[in-house]
């Protein structure tokens, strides 16, 4: 694998979106995200909707989708700080794994999602039980860590999204060591941290409990415990159907008003 001056990986199936940044990009760091979908296009459709976009997706058979060029910002990293520097969407590229995250196992040893069969191997860590990268993935990984760390000398390391933003994200808690892994391709570099700087004025994002204690008035019974489990997401999705609202799984401006946020 290799990427290019403009920032585009070869291998890669270029899916261009409009939802990125005009002005150029240095990255200085990597952020792994989990989709919490069944697939990479159904992942790449849910994030155009929103207006989101990660630069590459990566799906369980290893196939690599870029949406936006590694020379521009993405929109994945939300509110976000990295060593007292905020907006990691303007020093960042954002790889999302196509993974769902916490699933939940039945006594025949089954692990399922929204109701459906889990497409991978499930583990567990610290007492749940989590859709497993595979070893495709694990491969590609690798693969393109290295080919970012060949084109851009700026980047020194790699995280999961919770390391940047721990107050509302736990993807990748459980993958943390894969992700370490995956980022000795920039062992060796180091970059003093920036000045702190005032973050940039955005809607507050809401705390998980405060969405679970909504959803609990709306009638579903989750137990309020700040973690965005697949029982949580699957109550998010049936509230969005029930109030005819694109069922994405997150809670956007639309489901935020529709449940009184």
């Amino acid at each position: 694998m290799w990427i290019d001056d403009e920032g585009w990986l070869d291998q890669a199936v270029r899916v261009p979106t409009p939802h990125c940044g005009g002005t150029e990009m240095t990255p200085v760091i990597v952020v792994n995200h989990w989709t919490a979908g069944f697939s990479a296009a159904s992942s790449l459709r849910a994030l155009e909707v929103q207006g989101l976009s990660a630069h590459f997706v990566v799906d369980r058979d290893g196939g690599v989708y870029q949406a936006v060029p590694c020379t521009r910002r993405a929109f994945h990293a939300g509110t976000s700080s990295w060593r007292g520097r905020d907006g990691c969407n303007g020093f960042s590229v954002g790889i999302e794994w196509a993974n769902l995250g916490p699933v939940e196992r039945g006594s025949d040893g089954r692990c399922t999602a929204y109701g459906e069969p889990v497409p991978g191997r499930c583990f567990e860590h610290n007492g749940r039980w989590w859709e497993a990268l595979t070893d495709a993935q694990i491969a590609v990984g690798h693969k393109l860590h290295q080919a970012l760390a060949a084109r851009f000398p700026s980047i020194v390391e790699a995280v999961d999204h919770a390391t940047v933003a721990p107050a509302r994200k736990i993807d990748m808690i459980p993958h943390q060591a894969q992700v370490a892994d995956w980022g000795r391709a920039f062992a060796g570099r180091e970059q003093a941290p920036a000045t702190p700087r005032p973050a940039t004025k955005e809607r507050e994002p809401l705390h998980v409990r405060a969405i679970q204690e909504a959803l609990n008035r709306a009638g579903y019974h989750l137990v309020v415990d700040g973690i965005i489990g697949s029982k949580t997401l699957a109550a998010i999705i049936d509230f969005q159907r029930r109030h005819r609202l694109l069922p994405v799984g997150v809670v956007n401006d639309e489901t935020r008003a529709a449940l009184g946020l």
